[in-house]
């Protein structure tokens, strides 16, 4: 999980993160989308790991993105809404 860490013991780095309450693991994500105004940034296969410390989450992905037109990924219209982009269910009235 944890490589090169500047010579530090791997197993060493997981209990100074435990004793400092951060846990850490691994996301199983099958692609991850990044969207900006002007485009998306897609991951397919990336390596995604969730950190959580004292609440605070955060992600972090490893990998090649491809950049493609902005809305061209799929996914949820308009970002966290629904919408028939994603396989959702359509708007009322659509």
């Amino acid at each position: 999980m944890f490589g090169g860490g500047g010579g530090m013991n791997p197993r060493k780095m997981e209990q100074m993160m435990e004793q400092m309450g951060i846990d850490v693991e691994d996301v199983d994500a099958e692609e991850v989308v990044i969207r900006t105004a002007e485009y998306d940034l897609v991951f397919d296969d990336a390596e995604v790991t969730k950190m959580d410390a004292r609440g605070q989450e955060t992600y972090q992905i490893v990998g090649s993105p491809e950049e493609v037109e902005s809305g061209a990924a799929g996914g949820r219209a308009g970002g966290r809404g629904g919408g028939a982009a994603g396989g959702g269910r359509p708007p009322p009235g659509g």
